[in-house]
């Protein structure tokens, strides 16, 4: 008998750090949420999506929510009905989390077994699920081999007096390869930049690749909530093209930081966009580290353009459309019809849009 009350009691003190860990842990996430996240956010908009994530470790587990109460159902059948907080405090509901894991683990075996990876299988899901781009990585070491990375490439060539450079995504080596590029042609009397296809990367790299075109002025700021997103990046005096004419080619899957890029450039007045609608991607993501060695990547700002415009969600509208043309239009037709409710294509391997950014360049006056 007093084996069996001393392994029953060994049990259960194994079983309190457990729990003590889990709702640390969940507090935290809650908290850091609520006060970074570039929206007003409730615990409750966390917590409700992570325990309905419990289904994807075992589908007999269902989490039912009204007005008043959080329920749990096992195999179609009522278990738990836990009240939810009067207030939207992170307390209340890590421990509302935490009760309904302690008790879905009594009843599934299989959450039992998998005890320790409950919260990194259920917050994935539950940033997953909010409006913008947010991510929950179990763990630094594990989670950079998930992270899909942005395709890496840069090319260049001369077409006609103009030089051509592509560059598929920001990355350390973008600000060097273009700079490379620019002292090797120096008899480029116009550039044509191809961010078409290009998903962004590094924001540092956008902002130094901007202050080599434009002598002054704002080129990107970010605002959220919190105190620490509002920052401005601006440039220093010194455009290394010497104010040669400049054309950013953009398209649907421009994004993030190389919007950033192309909005500078046309709002400075330093080069014309020609494409479509980018994609519309102006979010910040700030990396929070917590107490399980997980960390957040937390949407916290949006990106403005130095004139005040918001990114996300709208894109960017370029001075020249090409949306929908095809191969055979003349790139002077595209010049002429000009930016009118230019919609959204990818169009990375159509050639009309560098004809029409060459065009373009033809004529210094434009």
């Amino acid at each position: 008998m007093k084996s069996i009350i001393l392994i029953l009691g060994m049990v259960f003190l194994a079983a309190v750090p457990a729990l003590a860990g889990d709702f640390a842990v969940l507090k935290s996430i809650y908290e850091k949420s609520a006060a970074d996240y570039v929206e007003e956010l409730t615990p409750e908009e966390i917590a409700l999506p992570a325990l309905k994530a419990l289904n994807l470790m075992d589908k007999k587990i269902r989490i039912a929510d009204d007005a008043k109460r959080v329920s749990l159902y096992y195999g179609g059948r009522f278990v738990l009905g836990v009240l939810k907080p009067q207030n939207a405090e992170a307390d209340d509901w890590a421990r509302l989390t935490v009760r309904i894991i302690d008790k879905a683990k009594q009843i599934s075996p299989e959450l039992d077994r998998r005890d320790f990876e409950i919260i990194d299988t259920v917050m994935p899901a539950a940033f997953a699920s909010l409006a913008h781009d947010n991510a929950y990585y179990p763990d630094l070491d594990v989670s950079r081999g998930k992270i899909r990375r942005p395709k890496l490439y840069f090319s260049d060539r001369m077409i006609g007096t103009a030089l051509y450079i592509k560059s598929g995504a920001f990355n350390k080596y973008t600000v060097p390869n273009i700079e490379k590029s620019l002292s090797e042609h120096p008899e480029a009397e116009a550039l044509i930049l191809d961010l078409r296809g290009n998903p962004g990367g590094l924001l540092s790299e956008a902002v130094a690749l901007a202050g080599l075109f434009i002598d002054e002025g704002i080129i990107v700021s970010t605002r959220g909530r919190s105190p620490d997103s509002v920052k401005y990046y601006t440039a220093e005096a010194g455009d290394i093209f010497d104010g040669r004419p400049m054309v950013v080619l953009i398209d649907a899957a421009t994004a993030s930081s190389a919007e950033v890029l192309a909005a500078a450039l046309q709002e400075q007045g330093r080069a014309k966009l020609v494409g479509t609608r980018s994609y519309g991607k102006g979010t910040v993501q700030k990396l929070i580290s917590l107490e399980n060695r997980s960390e957040l990547a937390l949407t916290n700002a949006y990106f403005y353009t130095p004139s005040g415009n918001k990114i996300d969600k709208k894109g960017l509208n370029p001075d020249y459309c090409t949306f929908e043309a095809e191969e055979d239009v003349s790139p002077a037709t595209i010049i002429k019809r000009g930016t009118a409710d230019c919609g959204a294509e990818n169009r990375e391997t159509r050639n009309l849009d560098i004809e029409v950014a060459a065009e373009l360049l033809k004529d210094k006056r434009r």
